[in-house]
C-alpha cells in the first residue's frame, strides 16, 4: 500500500470495519491523503460494535479529515492504466488515485463439512 501512495492525493477505502478504518487513518496521518470510506453499513463497525460505538469512531475519523459514504456500494472502479475513481451504486463518482479494499474475509469451511469434530485432535 505504501508504494502505491507515491504521487497519490485522494484515496477511496472500501469497507468500514477494522481494516478499512485502520487503513484510512494511516493514509490520512502518514501520507496526508484525502480519504473517503465507502461501506454498506449505516455506521462503521455496526455489526461488530453496535451503532453507538461505531458512531463515536466515525466522528473521531471525521474530525481527522476522513469522509464517509455509508449505505453505499461500489458499482465500478474507473481508470485505464491506473485507477482514477469509483462509481457508487447511486451513480455518484468519487475521484481517487488509490483504492484499497478492506472488506473482510469469509472463511473457507467446505473442507471440514461433515467432519466429526468431536474426534478431531486440534492443536492451538
Amino acid at each position: 500500500i505504501a508504494q502505491s501512495t507515491e504521487g497519490a492525493k485522494k484515496a477511496v477505502v472500501i469497507g468500514a470495519g477494522f481494516i478499512g478504518l485502520e487503513v484510512a487513518s494511516w493514509l490520512r496521518k502518514n501520507k496526508k491523503l484525502d480519504v473517503v470510506i465507502v461501506g454498506l453499513e449505516q455506521v462503521p463497525f455496526e455489526r461488530q460494535l453496535g451503532p453507538e460505538v461505531g458512531g463515536a469512531l466515525q466522528k473521531l475519523a471525521e474530525e481527522n479529515g476522513v469522509t464517509f459514504k455509508l449505505g453505499r456500494s461500489i458499482k465500478e472502479i474507473t481508470g485505464s492504466d491506473r485507477v482514477d475513481g469509483v462509481v457508487l451504486d447511486n451513480g455518484e463518482t468519487i475521484q481517487a488515485d488509490l483504492v484499497v479494499m478492506g472488506t473482510g474475509v469469509r472463511p473457507e469451511t467446505r473442507m471440514i463439512k461433515g467432519a466429526n469434530m468431536a474426534k478431531a485432535s486440534l492443536i492451538f
